[in-house]
C-alpha cells in the first residue's frame, strides 16, 4: 500500500520516518508506513510538509494505553489465584 499527504509544516519528518496511519477499516491498510518522500513547503504565512510514503507489511494494529493496561488488569485478577500455590 502506499499513500501521499498534505499536512501543516513538521521539520522532524524526513526520509524513512514511519508512522501508524489509521483509516479505522480493520484491514491491513490500517498499518505502518515510512515516509520514501519528503517535500517542505515555506512560503509566506504557509508552511506544509508533503509525505509520498508506502507500508512496511507490519501488520500494524494500534492499542491504545488504556486498553493495554485494562487487559493487563483482566490477565492478572483471572491468574491471581496461580499466585498463592
Amino acid at each position: 500500500n502506499s499513500l501521499s499527504m498534505t499536512t501543516m509544516g513538521c521539520p522532524l519528518l524526513r526520509y524513512r520516518t514511519n508512522m501508524f496511519i489509521d483509516f479505522k477499516t480493520g484491514t491491513a491498510v490500517d498499518n505502518l508506513y515510512y515516509a520514501r518522500g519528503v517535500t517542505h513547503n515555506i512560503s509566506p504565512g504557509r508552511f506544509t510538509t508533503s509525505l509520498n510514503m508506502s507500508s512496511l507489511l507490519a501488520d500494524g494494529k494500534y492499542r491504545s494505553t488504556y486498553k493495554t493496561l485494562k487487559n493487563a488488569i483482566d490477565y492478572i485478577d483471572k491468574n491471581k489465584d496461580d499466585d498463592t500455590k
